[in-house]
């Protein structure tokens, strides 16, 4: 679903500076969407500071430093290249982070238009 999303929303925005052409194409696009689970807050070292109970607060055999281990949280992605057809040569890429974890409709829809439109914003060539 997100992906034709994703497709409308680069074509809208594309509108103005490549055309779609039948036939053979000077210019190939590509896109992709997804996400993943980034940790944040381990350590490097295998010792750190925790609560223990009923002692309070003191050093613990705690593998990310604080009692509780570490912070994962979701992030998500958009990117799109540009292609020369002939050569298969990249031409362009932007990418940014946008996450669509939990939206679905016209909430969705407009998280992808809005990096979309992002991206477009730093496109190099412009018609006219």
């Amino acid at each position: 679903m997100n992906e034709s999303r994703l497709r409308a929303a680069i074509a809208s925005h594309l509108g103005g500076m490549v055309q779609p052409a039948p036939g053979s194409a000077d210019c190939l696009v590509g896109y992709g969407i997804g996400g993943y689970s980034t940790v944040s807050g381990a350590y490097p070292y295998p010792y750190g500071w925790a609560w223990n109970y009923p002692y309070g607060w003191g050093p613990g055999p705690y593998p990310y430093g604080w009692a509780g281990g570490p912070y994962v949280y979701r992030e998500g992605v958009i990117a799109i290249d540009l292609y020369d057809a002939r050569t298969g040569q990249p031409l362009w890429h932007a990418s940014t982070e946008q996450s669509l974890f939990g939206a679905s409709g016209p909430e969705a829809e407009k998280r992808i238009d809005a990096a979309v439109s992002a991206l477009f914003s730093k496109y190099p060539w412009r018609a006219g």
